[in-house]
């Protein structure tokens, strides 16, 4: 018999409690849900009888507007491949990185963290300490939101605008509280310590095995299971600040290497580029500036973040010239409106924070407890 889930956190992600609240997204949820109830009372283990497919074979079995809803999400389908027009394993898929609107964010979001938050709920219901009934779903619950958070963070990188920072933002508290729901969770911890420290169960594990049973346990250790009442709803609040401020740091850092121009005129000043670059560093000068008639030979040259450094670094013989890049290179976004410095302070002293909760004198020890080296110095 399954023990009964602990109540949920007043912070954790969860199906809505009213028809009203649900968005369509959450709606194509309940609906999935509804398709098998033989889903949630776990008729042959945790996954119920779907085995690996679930929860994506009752699909299969329905066509509804909320599965063409879900398919004309590109976040969702990169999440749960299944949910793909073509769902073949023969398919080869790559992210339909054009695709990606705003809009897809916040349903996406809303959708992935819902839907794994049951599945969450009832891998913490196997009683069993087994690798197949506890690694192996815990996996899979986690990868969707691995792959959704992998799309939402690159896009967020090479190809960010106002109105996409704006959506991330606002999804920005259900990712964090999910992640912090399934690093919190004192069910799994338990089930992976016993896999850790039960001799007759963890001789059956393999070497490879083993490590990650080891990894996990401290992985939820980190996340600040061992944490009660006041202790975990403020360390839980550092960590969604902290998510906030990377987040600003990232931006002024890409405001930063998109609006950084460097115009030169004189051709000693470009000796020793190959003409690739010059053509290229003119054609930028004429796409930016109207009526430019700027050429390789004769100038003027406008350089930019990208192939133009390591162009100038490299080949250029004007000491000058390759001081000011490098000089642009090392103190990116430290100045004007897109002044990391702050940004920077504050996140130093929030993950200070953070260490001492975890019981780490600072935040240096706390990073190399989970890398090779040990000791500060």
């Amino acid at each position: 018999p399954a023990r009964p889930n602990p109540a949920p956190s007043s912070g954790s992600p969860g199906p809505h409690t009213s028809a009203g609240d649900m968005s369509k997204f959450a709606a194509a949820l309940a609906l999935l849900l509804a398709v098998d109830g033989k889903v949630l009372r776990g008729v042959s283990g945790p996954f119920g009888p779907y085995g690996s497919d679930f929860p994506c074979s009752p699909w299969r079995e329905t066509e509804s507007e909320h599965l063409q809803l879900l398919r004309g999400n590109p976040l969702i389908t990169e999440a749960y491949p299944c949910f793909a027009l073509d769902s073949s394993p023969d398919a080869v898929k790559f992210p339909l990185w054009g695709d990606l609107k705003p809009e897809h964010v916040h349903p996406a979001v809303e959708y992935v963290t819902t839907r794994s938050s049951i599945e969450l709920a009832m891998v913490e219901a196997t009683e069993e300490p087994e690798w197949e009934r506890i690694a192996v779903p815990y996996e899979k619950l986690y990868e969707p939101y691995r792959r959704l958070m992998m799309m939402i963070t690159h896009k967020s990188k090479v190809a960010s605008t106002k109105e996409w920072r704006k959506e991330v933002a606002k999804a920005r508290p259900m990712l964090v509280k999910f992640r912090q729901r399934l690093s919190q969770s004192q069910d799994l911890y338990g089930a992976f310590k016993e896999l850790a420290v039960n001799t007759t169960v963890r001789s059956q594990l393999s070497t490879a095995q083993k490590r990650i049973v080891d990894r996990k346990v401290q992985h939820f250790e980190l996340g600040g299971v061992g944490l009660r009442g006041a202790n975990r709803t403020q360390f839980n609040k550092l960590e969604l600040e902290l998510s906030t401020l990377r987040s600003r740091f990232l931006r002024n850092l890409m405001q930063y290497v998109r609006d950084w121009r460097m115009v030169l005129f004189k051709k000693s000043e470009v000796a020793g580029l190959p003409l690739v670059a010059k053509r290229r560093a003119a054609a930028r000068y004429n796409r930016e500036k109207p009526g430019g008639n700027a050429t390789a030979a004769q100038g003027p040259w406008k350089l930019a973040f990208g192939l133009d450094v390591g162009s100038v670094l490299r080949f250029a013989t004007n000491r000058e010239v390759r001081k000011r890049v490098l000089t642009a290179v090392v103190a990116k976004a430290s100045s004007g409106k897109t002044d990391n410095r702050k940004v920077v302070f504050e996140m130093l002293q929030k993950r200070q924070q953070l260490a001492r909760f975890l019981g780490f004198q600072n935040y240096t020890a706390l990073s190399l407890s989970t890398k090779m080296a040990r000791r500060p110095e």
